[in-house]
């Protein structure tokens, strides 16, 4: 019985320990996945960060002049037009102005007059431009001659109308991710000793601040529970490919690792 038991231990231990080499192996493999909601995580242990990115609005101001004291009412409802539109499309449209910025300087006249009917026309001299780096994206001058109506108020209010939704639409149309060659993404970091939380975000500023394609950082939110510091990035898509996160990551001094 005796040696029995002594050929049952000898053949078991070896067994245990592979297994035990197996799983171990397989824990220590992460998963990096290269989307626009993407992770990459340290090595387990105190020196873990985890870092996650997700797709964030760009912020747009818009901006609106009048003339003349008589247009003030056009180029109020030209603001309000652009803004709505651009919310419609999912757009977040910043008071501060922020990434991008609409700018519309408006005028009009009267067109054509026959006894107590009026035809007025409007011009929406109309920019978008990239606050980033001050450059204009698009322009024009969008020029509209309204229907004739019978009083002259009738007839403002009507190339009020229309002036605000052709400019409305104009903007829409234009202003997207693609043309404007931006994007913006939220990256949370948790890290593993949060009272030097002040410290690593002053080095995460300055360090992704110098990728040549970031525009801007900035950090937007601390959560004491989770232990989490999150950073809005905004940068060019075409000088960073891949996703902003994969290039973050290979900051050393960050100590995100895949």
């Amino acid at each position: 019985m005796k040696t029995m038991r002594t050929y049952l231990q000898r053949s078991i231990l070896p067994t245990f320990a592979l297994l035990s080499v197996i799983f171990t192996g397989c824990a220590s493999q992460p998963i990096v996945t290269d989307d626009t909601n993407a992770s990459i995580s340290g090595p387990m242990g105190s020196n873990a960060f985890t870092a996650i990115s997700r797709a964030a609005q760009l912020q747009i101001g818009v901006g609106t002049t009048a003339l003349k004291p008589e247009d003030r009412d056009l180029a109020n409802s030209v603001r309000s037009q652009i803004a709505g539109r651009l919310n419609q499309q999912g757009l977040q449209v910043s008071p501060e102005g922020g990434d991008l910025s609409v700018g519309v300087t408006v005028s009009s006249a009267v067109f054509d007059q026959s006894g107590n009917y009026y035809r007025m026309e409007g011009t929406a001299d109309t920019a978008i431009r990239r606050n980033i780096d001050f450059s204009t994206v698009n322009s024009k001058i969008i020029n509209v001659r309204a229907e004739r109506k019978l009083g002259e108020a009738a007839a403002r209010d009507t190339l009020i109308a229309e002036l605000s939704r052709e400019t409305a639409e104009w903007v829409g149309t234009n202003l997207d991710n693609a043309s404007l060659q931006l994007s913006a993404n939220d990256i949370e970091v948790r890290i593993p000793i949060f009272n030097k939380s002040a410290s690593y975000s002053q080095e995460f500023i300055q360090r992704v601040s110098a990728l040549d394609g970031v525009a801007s950082v900035i950090l937007i939110n601390q959560d004491y529970a989770s232990k989490s510091l999150t950073f809005r990035v905004v940068y060019f898509q075409r000088k960073l490919p891949g996703g902003i996160l994969h290039h973050i990551a290979r900051i050393k001094e960050l100590n995100i690792k895949p």
